[in-house]
């Protein structure tokens, strides 16, 4: 029988985080890496018209490195969604993990009797594996997501649960109805971290204005690698923030309750974007004893706390559309211009650097 002993893995979560930062940053940690300083320094925002899908995991990837590219530009990390063969499913877990890899696996909270969720509700999660024994059947799963788990799970239900067709649940619909179907995101780490340096926080800085601050509102020929279709072109920086949000107000108008479903998953992972930079910043502004970098790092806060307003209320709406329109309409507003006071201190931090 196979087996391989579970590891003592740290756990890191934050309020605004989804279950894609916290496993990742789980992975991280383990490779010795501060999950603030890999995941923290990109600020930007992108949209995929038509792509988003129905999980908490959501990620709009347009790097070929995949998910990790895009979550952690500045690193070497790369990603890719992967499905074992049918025929030895634990088989090939098995191997990953003598092959000293932890694999962040998607499930479905309904069959994990851990979760709140479990034989109640259908909703698409992720999970770190990091042991297995099958002599006792068993796995050993790290979920940093509340009820924080750490600990060992029996193979039947995890198996169902990572095997799962998640079929739509009127419960939850903003992560239903969206087969599970034994994925794995595996990820390649070619990186010695290191804390991060004065250098790389103005190359941070300056990379993510530019982002922002992009001359173009679409951006069509960007390589969509984890896209499930094909996308009819990605909305980048603010100029396609302002045109995804005049869209989005739009469409809450005319009753079409798709684009506010959508708005729950796709903004949950640029709201703890927003978090995780501000945090970076106000660690930053300490480090070096630069009180604007503190400055920044409130407004990229405001453009997590305008996220969760957005993204709240767009649920409530989902069944009334065209109710509180005026409000939704205000709420982009707020969210547009977090942003651009953030991209308006960058440009003064950089331009007070190079005065230096």
């Amino acid at each position: 029988m196979r087996t391989f002993q579970a590891r003592k893995l740290e756990q890191w979560y934050h309020d605004p985080l989804n279950c894609l930062h916290t496993t990742v940053a789980t992975v991280l940690m383990a490779r010795g890496a501060d999950p603030l300083q890999v995941l923290g320094r990109n600020l930007g925002f992108v949209h995929l018209p038509g792509e988003v899908t129905s999980e908490e995991f959501y990620y709009p990837a347009t790097s070929p490195n995949g998910v990790l590219g895009d979550l952690a530009p500045f690193h070497g990390i790369h990603s890719r969604w992967w499905r074992p063969d049918s025929h030895d499913v634990i088989g090939q877990l098995y191997e990953a993990l003598v092959q000293d890899e932890l694999l962040v696996a998607a499930v479905d909270n309904f069959h994990l009797p851990y979760r709140p969720a479990f034989h109640d509700v259908h909703a698409a999660h992720l999970v770190v594996i990091d042991g297995l024994d099958e002599g006792r059947q068993t796995l050993s799963i790290s979920d940093a997501q509340p009820p924080v788990w750490r600990g060992h799970v029996e193979l039947a239900p995890f198996l169902s649960a990572w095997g799962s067709a998640n079929p739509a649940d009127e419960q939850d619909a903003f992560f239903s109805s969206s087969g599970i179907e034994y994925r794995c995101l595996r990820i390649t780490i070619d990186d010695d971290f290191h804390p991060m340096t004065h250098d790389e926080l103005r190359l941070t800085i300056e990379t993510n204005l530019a982002g922002l601050s992009g001359q173009g509102q679409r951006a069509p020929d960007l390589a969509v690698t984890d896209a499930s279709t094909d996308s009819a072109g990605a909305l980048t920086g603010i100029p396609g923030l302002a045109v995804y949000l005049d869209e989005l107000v739009a469409a809450a108008a005319d009753g079409k309750a798709e684009a506010l479903s959508d708005l729950y998953a796709m903004a949950w992972p640029l709201q703890a974007q927003g978090f995780m930079h501000g945090r970076l910043l106000t660690w930053a502004s300490a480090e070096w004893a630069d009180p604007r970098l503190a400055v920044i790092g409130r407004s990229s806060h405001a453009i997590a706390s305008a996220w969760t307003n957005l993204r709240v209320l767009g649920a409530h709406l989902v069944e009334t559309p065209q109710q509180q329109n005026s409000q939704l309409r205000r709420r982009a507003q707020q969210l547009r211009q977090a942003y651009e006071t953030t991209a308006y201190l960058y440009e003064c931090w950089v331009s007070a650097e190079g005065a230096a």
